[in-house]
């Protein structure tokens, strides 16, 4: 236990800002700096921009433009459900031609942004992290109507993505570098491909711990969209999504390379559990169930019945716990001694967990203890 405490404090100190001053900005303008752009144009390398708790409208609280410098921008409480950004239809954060050194954004809500690339974040950097914040109702005409992140080393992780809309890419569109998406929930989004998620001419991307649900893509990927190699995707839950011309849960492009690990896909709406080219790395301890289109049809029909791959009811709670519908039943068969489990949520039981919401990241902690 004490070397595990002792490894949580140096990854705590490792990740967090070492040197800058930190500038308060309050919805009022009654901070340190009237508005979140000019604590920007007041900072250096290296500061905090700290967030008080409410609702930020209007100039200088939308189409914040971050360039040559790497920020930190945090919600003072640390909750995207108090800290929001209300975009009006304008474009939320633009980081480029920053520094190598890392940026973070955390504990924000950006709602309502538009923009041709990146309704919500727009990242063409070298290093960025997203954590625990929330995308709702942001569009571009083009890519990533939550987010887009191109050309760096970029990690988003224990975020909600909903309602979003992108041509390519509803909830989040990555091109170029390195991605790590980890227990996030992208849910409701729309695009004419790759709702959820596009990937696109990546060196390495791990999607991780995910729920992916009720996406929608007119094209191909309701769910992800890869075309890219050196993609991976590990207990993930992707369900109830549809794309109209294949890959209900996942379509694979020709270019891409693709792994699928301890994931359930079910009940996609159209398009099968999978679509695409047979490049695939592995398929391993997954349960394709119940999916219009097919569960283990051709390309993938060659993995069903091995390495632990199943068509099964996983047995989701959502008649009994609609607040949070993709937790499992005890006796659930995705709970299997060979694979322990598969999907994103890694605990058992329709008991109801109530109905405020929560972070996806806090409701995993909460099931942990």
């Amino acid at each position: 236990m004490r070397n595990l405490l002792f490894s949580t404090m140096i990854l705590a100190l490792l990740s967090a800002p070492v040197s800058g001053a930190t500038i308060l900005v309050r919805p009022d303008g009654t901070g340190d700096q009237p508005t979140i752009q000019t604590a920007v144009m007041a900072s250096t390398a290296g500061d905090t921009i700290l967030l008080a708790g409410g609702t930020f409208t209007g100039p200088g609280n939308r189409d914040i433009s971050i360039s040559g410098m790497n920020l930190y921008i945090f919600s003072e409480s640390d909750d995207y459900n108090s800290c929001i950004l209300e975009l009006g239809g304008f474009q939320g954060l633009n980081f480029s031609s920053t520094s190598s050194a890392l940026s973070i954004v955390r504990g924000i809500s950006f709602r309502d942004g538009s923009a041709t690339q990146g309704g919500g974040i727009y990242a063409d950097i070298s290093w960025l992290q997203i954590e625990n914040c929330r995308f709702d109702m942001n569009s571009a005409s083009g890519h990533g109507g939550g987010i887009y992140v191109s050309n760096g080393t970029y990690t988003v992780e224990d975020c909600a993505l909903t309602d979003n809309y992108g041509r390519y890419g509803g909830g989040l569109y990555f091109a170029g570098g390195s991605l790590t998406v980890n227990r996030c929930d992208f849910t409701g989004n729309t695009s004419e491909t790759g709702a959820g998620l596009y990937l696109y001419t990546a060196s390495s991307i791990t999607v991780r711990e995910c729920v992916i649900a009720d996406n929608s893509a007119d094209n191909f990927g309701g769910g992800i969209y890869n075309n890219t190699p050196g993609t991976y995707v590990f207990s993930c839950t992707l369900v109830q999504n549809s794309a109209n011309s294949g890959g209900g849960g996942i379509y694979n492009y020709s270019s891409g390379f693709i792994g699928i690990d301890h994931t359930i896909i079910a009940l996609s709406m159209t398009g099968g559990s999978y679509g695409g080219t047979a490049q695939i790395y592995t398929i391993a301890c997954c349960d394709f169930f119940g999916n219009a289109g097919g569960d283990w049809n051709s390309p993938i029909n060659g993995y069903f019945g091995i390495n632990n791959n199943v068509s099964m009811d996983p047995m989701f709670c959502a008649e009994y716990n609609p607040s949070d519908p993709w937790t499992l039943d005890s006796n659930s068969p995705v709970f299997t001694a060979s694979c322990g489990v598969m999907g994103a949520k890694d605990y058992a039981g329709c008991g109801v967990v109530g109905t405020e919401e929560e972070s996806w990241g806090a409701i995993k902690k909460m099931h942990r203890q």
